[in-house]
């Protein structure tokens, strides 16, 4: 988090947010109450808490605010927050009360499980907390989903693409009924699902890079094995060569050993699927220096903000592909489009806008009218979040079908060009390479 001087008065109005009342409010449902509890400090700090005096409810966002990733995910609260200030701080009749939370620590520069964890449990505690915005990281998610199931909390992702999620998943079994223990779902996303994204890039990387053989390489986190099969069984389907699959080790003090594993196999592209923290700026700058600039580099969401790719590769994250499950950004149109404007003129400019800030900014007005729709109970809540139809929002029409998936399929290919990502075009993969679990 960006820290600055607080005036007196500043300070006096978290004081008033942060102090409230003693005790939770609220039943077991989450029924609200004349004013909200903040969360531990711990998670959340005290200083993120915005809304009105006497909020009925709180939210809050569950994203990684330090590692590689603080650049995007600072921006995607400060998005959450305009949409709430837009709305005056209502969903509906009731008032809403914010808090930005951050699951990552500074020893594990990232998300950590621990910290995932108590979080969640944090947020089941607090009877005045009515929905969670997040989290970024599938990996996250998997510990945080089957904790708020049984409460009832609802849990809108802007950014989650593991499939098994809310489908059967290709790593592990019991997916996705071991998420939610009551039986009955809870959480839903605005992007595309992996089974979209892995495909796309398949697609991408034969029918617009013209690859024959791609080595695929992945971080061994939930998400990265889960999308290196997506891309493999797409691939498959393509009669596309795959001249390798394995995973990177982000401890390695070298990938050119891993480079010149991969320039043996003759391969003409190199898929990484992972994260970004996962060493992935340092393994982009030792396989260029290995495989030269022939040889295409493939990447997806989980390589955003490309600053921090940019960061550690340095002149050789030139030219390296990016992909994300949604809209771009400079394409979007009405409501997304005036978002970008707005939004923009409060972060330097509408070319400041990160694609996931629009993301995040959907997955609020998700959550927000799903709870205006509601009767304030954390239940008619989640029931509401899978009602939702958006006609024209800020991601463009789409609806949330009954795992919690959104049913908008398109993947946006960008690419790193003079230390920025430049839209190349939006791909939807055909229905016969989309697996369903």
């Amino acid at each position: 988090m960006k820290h600055g001087r607080w005036t007196i008065l500043a300070i006096a109005a978290i004081a008033v947010l942060g102090a409230v009342v003693a005790g939770c409010g609220g039943d077991d449902e989450g029924s609200g109450s004349a004013a909200v509890t903040d969360l531990p400090a711990s998670s959340c700090p005290a200083a993120s808490l915005k809304g009105p005096d006497g909020a009925d409810y709180l939210i809050a966002s569950d994203l990684p605010l330090q590692g590689a990733s603080r650049p995007q995910t600072e921006q995607m609260g400060k998005a959450i927050e305009f949409v709430l200030n837009q709305r005056g701080f209502k969903a509906g009749d009731k008032k809403i009360a914010y808090q930005a939370c951050d699951d990552a620590t500074a020893q594990a520069a990232s998300w950590d499980s621990a910290k995932c964890t108590a979080n969640a449990n944090a947020y089941v505690a607090n009877k005045s907390l009515i929905g969670v915005i997040g989290t970024f990281n599938s990996g996250c998610a998997k510990l945080v989903i089957p904790i708020l199931n049984p409460a009832a909390i609802a849990m809108v992702s802007p950014a989650n693409t593991y499939v098994g999620l809310t489908q059967g998943g290709p790593v592990e079994a019991g997916e996705p009924d071991k998420y939610y223990p009551s039986g009955k779902r809870n959480y839903a996303r605005v992007v595309a699902a992996d089974n979209f994204q892995g495909p796309a890039l398949a697609v991408f990387a034969q029918t617009d890079l013209k690859l024959k053989n791609v080595f695929v390489l992945n971080d061994g986190q939930l998400y990265g094995a889960g999308l290196a099969n997506n891309f493999r069984d797409a691939a498959k389907k393509l009669n596309m060569g795959v001249a390798g699959f394995q995973k990177w080790d982000s401890k390695s003090t070298s990938f050119e050993p891993l480079g010149n594993t991969i320039k043996a196999t003759g391969a003409d592209g190199v898929f990484l699927a992972g994260i970004v923290d996962n060493a992935g700026g340092k393994l982009v700058k030792d396989l260029r220096a290995v495989l030269g600039p022939d040889v295409q580099i493939l990447s997806p969401d989980g390589f955003t903000p490309i600053e921090s790719v940019i960061k550690d590769a340095g002149k050789a994250a030139e030219g390296v592909y990016v992909s994300v499950a949604g809209p771009p950004v400079d394409q979007l149109t009405g409501k997304g489009k005036a978002f970008v404007e707005e939004f923009g003129a409060t972060v330097g400019g509408a070319d400041k806008v990160q694609v996931y800030s629009a993301y995040a900014a959907q997955a609020a007005e998700v959550l927000l009218d799903a709870i205006a729709a509601s009767d304030g109970t954390r239940q008619s809540v989640v029931d509401n979040i899978f009602k939702t139809n958006v006609t024209d929002g800020i991601m463009g029409s789409f609806g949330l079908d009954a795992n919690g998936d959104t049913t908008a399929g398109g993947v946006t290919m960008y690419q790193i060009k003079g230390d920025k990502q430049v839209t190349v075009k939006v791909v939807t993969p055909d229905a016969s390479l989309v697996g369903k679990g």
